[in-house]
């Protein structure tokens, strides 16, 4: 087990979970008016490499237009047929430093 961190002046919340040896940071919102975010925390410890690799994940519970696919249909007949989708937001940019 590691270090607790030390946050300092953040945007958002966060939480330690030990279990995982992770800091996890969250914002709630991200929109035009709220386009960045940031987070300082300092940990102790003598081996800065074990702070590597930081994982990024981003998640949203839907896409930034209103597109959606809502049935698929056959050309032929126009009946439906079963399908599935999958919906990804991915960042511009964001920094890690």
């Amino acid at each position: 087990q590691g270090a607790i961190p030390t946050v300092g002046e953040l945007d958002g919340e966060y939480l330690v979970d030990q279990a995982q040896s992770a800091l996890v940071w969250q914002l709630p919102s991200i929109s035009s008016e709220n386009a960045a975010g940031s987070m300082e925390f300092n940990c102790m410890g003598e081996d800065v490499e074990s702070y590597f690799p930081v994982s990024v994940q981003f998640e949203s519970e839907r896409l930034i237009c209103a597109v959606d696919v809502e049935a698929v249909t056959l050309v032929a007949d126009g009946s439906e047929v079963p399908f599935s989708k999958q919906s990804i937001l991915t960042p511009v940019e964001y920094s890690v430093v």
